[in-house]
């Protein structure tokens, strides 16, 4: 296993391991474990969305998904990085996902998908890390190089 993080309301856990499938575990047994199928590469991160009826998972395939939890729709693929994405995250008001990438971009989706995805290409190398300041007015992101951008 890869990683874990649970859902508290229901009392539910997603696992991501090596390989390209996270799956969802009820901690009562009572639901078979559903996996989450549909990346293509090693899933190195994901999240219960705070609503608590959707997962993030981010994808070395450089594309995020969010499914939902009880398999009601497909997932909805955020894409458009060319490159691993390692790591992702939330807004504060819980209506945007922030990606970032090994592209040098970072893209800011709406969950909804309401709103074309912004993409932030600030950097010319990795980047290694981002994050929404405490009001998401703001994006802070940082590189390989060695630099930090604020946008």
């Amino acid at each position: 296993m890869h990683g874990t993080t649970r859902r508290r309301a229901k009392q539910q856990v997603v696992t991501w391991m090596v390989g390209s499938t996270a799956r969802i575990f009820w901690v009562d047994g009572s639901t078979a474990p559903r996996g989450l199928a549909g990346n293509t590469a090693l899933i190195p991160g994901a999240a219960f969305i705070p609503d608590e009826q959707q997962v993030l998972t981010w994808s070395l395939d450089g594309t995020a998904r969010i499914f939902w939890v009880d398999g009601s729709t497909p997932p909805r693929v955020l894409e458009g990085h060319t490159d691993r994405i390692p790591g992702a995250g939330l807004s504060s008001d819980e209506q945007k996902v922030l990606t970032w990438s090994l592209d040098g971009t970072a893209r800011i989706f709406w969950v909804d998908g309401s709103t074309p995805p912004r993409v932030l290409e600030e950097h010319k190398d990795d980047i290694l890390g981002a994050g929404f300041n405490s009001d998401d007015q703001y994006v802070l992101t940082w590189s390989k190089q060695g630099t930090a951008r604020s946008v």
